[in-house]
């Protein structure tokens, strides 16, 4: 069973990733809510997480720092790691594409608001 941790400071959002990808198949998703506690779950878990999932604008850390850190880690070198964010947060300098590079990210999925 794939095991995946979804990391994002809106707990709502986590909510709805659990009941999204329980409907796929995907039973066992593990929460965080900052990354911080991402890097603790990852530390005290006895096995890697085969899929991280994480926001790209938290408090404490963005995705893009957190996803570097987590490539340093033996375990998490070829991990698929997608980062998620709205698309206002990216400044007209940065693109979603640039993030994949820089910070070592499998995807980067940037969607815009509908309300």
């Amino acid at each position: 069973m794939m095991r995946i941790l979804a990391v994002d400071d809106d707990e709502p959002t986590l909510e709805i990733l659990g009941i999204l990808l329980a409907r796929l198949g995907f039973a066992k998703m593990v929460e965080a809510v900052s990354a911080k506690e991402a890097m603790e779950s990852i530390k005290n878990s006895p096995i890697p997480y085969d899929c991280i999932l994480l926001d790209m604008q938290m408090p404490d850390m963005d995705g893009i720092e957190l996803c570097a850190r987590l490539r340093k880690l033996s375990d998490y070198a070829r991990c698929p790691i997608i980062n998620k964010a709205e698309k206002w947060w990216f400044p007209h300098s940065v693109q979603p594409s640039d993030c994949v590079r820089r910070g070592g990210l499998g995807a980067c999925i940037a969607a815009q608001r509908t309300y």
